[in-house]
């Protein structure tokens, strides 16, 4: 009788270490290799200063608002918040009320 414990018994799903016999196809190599990899190597400080130097803040894009009477600054395509306005219309109650 041979052992459970020789190579060629190893199951793929009970031991952690690839085996040979372990198909990359097969469903034990997936369950196997499901977990994500492991860093391989630490990233420098120039390596990740650089690329941490792209990441800038932009000044919001403004327009003034469609109501002649307000005209203060306003983000495109959203309604005012002074006055309510958007294209046009009053979809919101104007900031001076209470309501």
């Amino acid at each position: 009788m041979v052992s459970p414990a020789t190579p060629d018994r190893i199951s793929c799903r009970s031991d952690p270490r690839p085996v040979v016999g372990c198909p990359a196809g097969s469903l034990a190599f997936a369950i196997l290799h499901e977990r994500p990899m492991a860093m391989q190597h630490r990233t420098s400080r120039s390596r990740a200063r650089h690329r941490r130097a792209q990441w800038k803040a932009s000044v919001p894009a403004l327009a003034t608002c469609a109501n002649p009477a307000c005209g203060k600054p306003t983000p495109p395509h959203r309604a005012c918040r002074h006055c309510g306005v958007y294209r046009g219309r009053q979809v919101l109650p104007p900031a001076g009320d209470a309501t």
